[in-house]
């Protein structure tokens, strides 16, 4: 793939607009009224406001940093931070959103509920309606049509585990983004890595070291596809754990990351402040503006984005410019 020059990003000192593509603190994010335990899906949060042609936004949420499609039951998962990415604060949930904007349930999974819940979830995947959810240095596991509670894999040395995605064989692959929160920014912990986890729940690490703050994650046809938080590239990684390629990418800060039928790629920048097309041969085409776009989800049936606007407690729908 043909090399794009990247834009360099100043070294680990994720600034005010890293304060990113996974943190989302309170610090960070616009205060919330989601953090109040008698909020409840009103005409605000469900109701869907026209920002473009064809696209809505729904609010409602409380810094919301994945959304997955779910097509067995065609409906999306929304994962929410609340608070801090790195503390377990067990405020942590999963909204249930309808492809009408509607919330059909906004603490589907609701880490108040136990001692021990959800503080700070990420990325999500699913398999055989198995809910796999990153939740700081363990991996979390639900019932997905009852939100019940399924099991939790600790992950020994992780420090930021971020992204996941689920091969056909029902592997779950994932990424340790690797960074800590220092002061009011981020240091690196050197715990970047990308990890495999069967569905024996036997986990492996494949890839550790020089990965540059990996963030977003896709199975492809026996490889994984990756691109990163702290280095602004596009790696292609063989499930051996050999970097078959690196390719840099206009913008840094990169979250989100989804393949086309047509093999193209598209991609999040909060650098850029929004979702690329990576055509083959490496053209970098713009296709949706929007701040803060991390871990969107791509609605094959009806040809459209689904993005968690981090930032701005609200998720878009957008369709995808032909």
């Amino acid at each position: 793939m043909k090399r794009i020059p990247a834009t360099p990003l100043v070294p680990y000192a994720l600034t005010a607009l890293a304060a990113f593509a996974i943190c989302a603190t309170a610090a960070c994010a616009p205060s919330s009224p989601e953090k109040s335990p008698t909020k409840t899906a009103t005409a605000e949060t469900t109701a869907t406001a026209a920002t473009t042609a064809g696209s809505l936004s729904v609010g409602g949420f409380s810094a919301p940093e994945s959304v997955l499609y779910d097509k067995e039951r065609d409906q999306y998962f929304v994962s929410n931070l609340v608070g801090d990415a790195f503390t377990a604060d067990h405020d942590g949930f999963i909204s249930r959103l309808a492809p009408d904007g509607r919330i059909t349930a906004l603490r589907f999974i609701d880490g108040r509920a136990t001692q021990d819940g959800l503080s700070a979830p990420k990325g999500m995947a699913l398999v055989h309606r198995t809910l796999y959810v990153t939740d700081i240095d363990r991996i979390r596991l639900y019932d997905a049509d009852t939100g019940a509670a399924r099991g939790i894999i600790p992950i020994a040395g992780s420090t930021c585990l971020n992204d996941l995605d689920a091969a056909p064989d029902g592997t779950v692959y994932f990424t340790d983004t690797g960074i800590r929160r220092d002061g009011t920014g981020f240091a690196p912990t050197g715990t970047d890595a990308i990890y495999a986890i069967t569905e024996g729940r036997s986990v492996r690490r494949i890839a550790r070291g020089d990965l540059g703050r990996p963030n977003g994650i896709i199975w492809n046809d026996g490889k994984l596809e990756v691109v990163t938080l702290g280095s602004g590239e596009w790696l292609t990684v063989s499930l051996a754990g050999e970097i078959l390629q690196r390719t840099p990418l206009p913008h840094d800060i990169l979250d989100g990351l989804a393949k086309l039928d047509s093999g193209a790629f598209l991609i999040s920048s909060w650098g850029g402040s929004r979702i690329y097309r990576i055509l083959p041969g490496g053209l970098a085409e713009p296709i949706l503006s929007a701040k803060s776009p991390a871990d969107f989800a791509y609605d094959k049936k009806r040809a459209r984005l689904v993005v968690p606007l981090m930032l701005e407690d609200r998720v878009l729908f957008a369709p995808l410019p032909h």
